[in-house]
């Protein structure tokens, strides 16, 4: 029989997690689903960890790799998918109490994705973020686009963690994670399927996910000194546009939104610690992919109005 979710876990080295976020995933009231444990090359006794949980519960299928990052270890997940709908979760978080349940309740013919809210927690399971609204509502894909790259209500929402993806427009459209990007594949993987995708989505605050915040995990690094992987970050963006103008070429708000990204993502990566002292040539091919991917008036209009607002600073300092 066809689960009605497909709960793909990417398992990397995180034996000290694993308990944790299958003991959750397992005890959820809603109970129609398959668990993907997706081994991406483990070395720290994960193994044993999922395969006694495999044996004791028939909805959990193990699947070994060797390392390839997070992207190929959700791609072959999908590849192996049977049910209804996508689900990811990230092996170091939790799924909150009756959380599969509140974004069941939300599907419907009407629409290929459903989004959940979530809480932010420390280390020590405490919650260090969150929000009281509880709002649901109805969206179009190009509203969703907007929401990726302006939040509301919440401060981010470029994951895919927390929401539920028709597996139907996946398979149709041939969408997969990128393997070669290693920061904001998540984003990329959402603009994608918003742009292919005819129908809206659901959108509720609900908190469904409890997402860990590690100083060791991929966000919690990118706040540190520069590294040459950092740069895949502003690659992830210059592909989101491509396909926004693609497929909304006379929607300027988003198409606005989505190049001030593109700027944004290396204006961080100049203001990291080590960026300055980076091999000159390697600053110059960086960006060069920026204004390739942007377009050389667009890099110049947004670094303009940049250095105008550095210039109108000093000009008021001393005036």
């Amino acid at each position: 029989m066809i689960p009605i979710l497909s709960i793909i876990v990417p398992v990397y080295n995180v034996a000290g997690y694993l308990p944790r976020c299958m003991e959750r995933i397992l005890s959820q009231s809603f109970t129609d689903f398959e668990v993907l444990l997706v081994d991406d090359g483990s070395i720290d006794g994960s193994h044993e960890i999922y395969n006694q949980l495999a044996e004791k519960d028939s909805r959990i299928r193990v699947f070994q790799k060797e390392n390839g990052g997070v992207s190929s270890a959700r791609n072959l997940g999908l590849r192996q998918a049977t049910g209804e709908w996508i689900c990811f979760v990230d092996a170091d978080d939790i799924l909150m109490e009756d959380g599969l349940q509140h974004l069941v309740d939300c599907i419907s013919g009407e629409f290929d994705m459903v989004w959940g809210g979530y809480e932010i927690l420390n280390e020590r399971g405490e919650r260090t973020y969150a929000i009281s609204d509880r709002i649901s509502e109805s969206l179009t894909s190009e509203e969703g686009l907007e929401m990726l790259f302006l939040p509301r209500y919440y401060r981010y929402l470029g994951y895919v963690w927390g929401r539920l993806f028709r597996r139907s427009v996946i398979v149709s459209s041939g969408i997969t994670f990128d393997e070669d990007i290693r920061y904001n594949e998540d984003r990329l993987f959402c603009t994608r399927f918003m742009c292919v995708s005819n129908a809206g989505i659901r959108f509720t605050t609900i908190p469904v996910y409890g997402y860990y915040e590690r100083s060791d995990s991929a966000m919690g690094l990118i706040e540190r000194s520069f590294r040459p992987e950092f740069i895949t970050d502003m690659m992830a963006m210059i592909r989101m546009r491509k396909v926004v103008y693609a497929t909304y070429p006379e929607n300027h708000r988003i198409n606005e939104l989505v190049d001030s990204a593109c700027y944004s993502s290396w204006r961080r990566m100049a203001g990291m610690k080590g960026y300055k002292d980076t091999h000159l040539w390697a600053k110059v091919g960086i960006v060069g992919k920026l204004i390739k991917g942007l377009g050389l008036g667009r890099f110049l209009s947004f670094d303009w109005a940049r250095n105008k607002n550095r210039i109108n600073k000093v000009v008021r300092k001393f005036f």
